[in-house]
């Protein structure tokens, strides 16, 4: 990282460390000048994830709304950083436990992680537990724990200096160095202020600044992209633009990861605050936007089954076990069973009758045996 590429316009300031420099944002809040462009995307990209809002409330089980949106998200967050793992191989690692490949195992275990910790997050705001270092630090070891970065003080913010770029890269080579550690403590305290505060700007334009800021700040050893991604709609969640996470944005943010990169950066050597928060809202009216289309495929797909049950089958169990499956996308006769309160016998004649539908397959080779819901996870989790 080298000195010249910060303007006197950067929102912070260079500290010279062994070798070269590293870069300390300034407190928050930025100073945005209001432009015609930005205040047009903003109320696009407020209706949009209002739209988004309202449709997802048409189904009143949640999960079936946020499981398929959340595990994208986990998958395409992990890909950011370089991690690929296919979605039916997370499904099936939650139902029946990790495969003997203990690499696909460690890289799906992560993206497990990221949904726990989501849902962790969630029932924390829901409880009225306030930002604080405390709170972010609590996400970081749930997001580690167990993970190939649980020997990274998962839960503390670093003690040393790290750079970003690639591994072996020297101060000078590295892409960005973020403070060092002693600048962390109070730079966190700041962002969780701003976070818990009195909203003086559009909660999205906040979550942009937020999001930039706690990737300048990069507080913890590993996991800093992953979680930086993650507090994104625990922020919306807590400042009541949504009212359950559904809106994720790691899917834009993948598809364009070198923009992505450069535009956090441009904030840091340029004060471009304005072209990043413009980049955050287009994310926002895509993922929105795609998220809606996923939706309504689930309320067609599920009025379809229903259909075809009915029509074809005078079973109740069967009914209530589309639910299951729609839920959980791989199940077993006992999950079913003990999720509609029936005995074993009904659960496994609904499941018969989903399977001569076409609604779930028999996966081959599975002890004890499962159904998948393979046109589910062609729909709606990678479509």
């Amino acid at each position: 990282m080298e000195a010249n590429e910060f303007t006197d316009r950067a929102s912070g300031k260079l500290v010279a460390i062994e070798g070269g420099w590293a870069f300390v944002p300034d407190p928050l809040g930025p100073r945005l000048p209001p432009t015609w462009e930005l205040a047009k995307l903003l109320d696009t990209a407020s209706r949009t994830l209002g739209e988004l809002v309202g449709q997802a409330r048409l189904i009143n089980n949640e999960q079936l709304v946020m499981g398929p949106l959340l595990t994208r998200e986990a998958v395409e967050s992990n890909r950011i950083e370089g991690t690929h793992t296919l979605i039916e191989d997370v499904l099936l690692q939650r139902s029946a436990g990790p495969p003997r490949d203990r690499e696909r195992a460690e890289a799906n275990l992560e993206v497990l992680r990221y949904v726990e910790t989501l849902y962790q997050g969630r029932a924390a705001i829901d409880d009225g537990q306030p930002w604080s270092a405390y709170f972010v630090r609590a996400l970081h070891q749930a997001l580690l724990a167990g993970t190939r970065g649980d020997e990274k003080d998962p839960g503390n913010f670093r003690s040393r200096l790290v750079g970003i770029g690639r591994k072996g890269d020297s101060p000078d080579e590295a892409r960005y160095i973020p403070p060092p550690p002693e600048y962390v403590p109070a730079l966190m305290e700041n962002l969780v202020d701003y976070a818990g505060g009195p909203g003086d700007v559009p909660p999205l334009v906040a979550a942009a600044i937020l999001h930039y800021q706690f990737e300048a700040i990069h507080p913890f050893e590993d996991g800093n992209g992953r979680l930086g991604r993650l507090l994104i709609p625990l922020y919306l969640l807590s400042s009541g633009a949504i009212d359950r996470p559904i809106l994720y944005l790691s899917s834009y943010f993948e598809s364009r990861r070198e923009e992505y990169y450069d535009r956090l950066k441009a904030v840091s050597t340029h004060g471009a605050w304005q072209a990043w928060t413009q980049f955050f809202l287009e994310a926002v009216v895509h993922q929105a936007r795609d998220a809606r289309a996923r939706v309504e495929r689930l309320l067609e797909l599920r009025a379809d089954y229903s259909a075809r049950i009915e029509a074809a089958s005078k079973s109740q169990a069967a009914l209530t076990g589309l639910n299951v499956v729609l839920e959980r996308v791989y199940v077993t006769i006992p999950e079913v069973a003990t999720t509609i309160g029936r005995d074993y016998r009904t659960a496994k004649g609904a499941l018969e009758t989903l399977t001569r539908l076409g609604i779930v397959q028999r996966l081959p080779g599975s002890y004890p045996q499962r159904w998948v819901a393979t046109e589910l996870i062609r729909i709606i989790y990678t479509a």
